[in-house]
């Protein structure tokens, strides 16, 4: 069996002057972190102003207030006309925090305005090429052959570009298709095998 120290544990303290001025100070510095925990518990969960001063055995000052000692002074001096209450409801239009409110709900407005007209405007200009390539193509090709079927040799760089997207669009289509039919045949093929109606 390991020895293990014994302690007493959390014993109640006689309310009485501790003797020992090291001891004093100690215990004064702990219990006053304590007070200043507990004060501004008090003020940030219940909206209270406090205002706490104290010194030291040694003479020193300390002191704690929220929001600040001058307005606590201030409210001691003004005891008998305290400040209003804040009232939502009698807060006009024309208040600052209203009008900043206002202000920053408009400017963000704004902004999307204008992203969401620059992307309208990027699409415009994409079908605008977009027709201008099957006016071209119309124009060049009044054979009665397709698009695909234009001679590329005619064709600038852009709109070669955009007829290769189309070429790949169009295989890509193809390619899916024709694969979605051999899965069908091969599932319907297996029914027929097994005897089974594949519907």
């Amino acid at each position: 069996m390991s020895d293990q120290r014994k302690t007493r544990g959390k014993q109640k303290i006689e309310m009485k002057m501790i003797a020992k001025e090291e001891d004093r100070s100690t215990t004064f510095s702990k219990r006053k972190s304590g007070i200043y925990k507990k004060a501004n518990e008090l003020a940030t969960l219940c909206g209270a102003e406090i205002s706490f001063m104290t010194f030291s055995p040694t003479g020193n000052p300390f002191s704690f207030a929220q929001p600040s000692m001058e307005s606590i002074e201030k409210r001691l001096i003004d005891i008998n006309n305290p400040p209003p209450r804040f009232n939502p409801s009698t807060i006009s239009d024309d208040h600052p925090l209203i009008r900043a409110h206002q202000q920053s709900k408009l400017e963000g407005l704004n902004q999307y305005y204008t992203e969401l007209a620059s992307i309208l405007e990027g699409e415009k200009a994409k079908r605008k090429a977009i027709d201008k390539l099957m006016e071209n193509s119309a124009a060049k090709n009044e054979s009665g052959k397709g698009w695909w079927e234009t001679s590329v040799d005619n064709l600038g760089y852009e709109e070669l570009l955009q007829m290769n997207e189309s070429l790949e669009d169009i295989h890509k289509k193809l390619c899916n298709h024709i694969n979605g039919d051999r899965r069908t045949n091969n599932n319907t093929n297996a029914f027929r095998d097994s005897g089974k109606n594949p519907i």
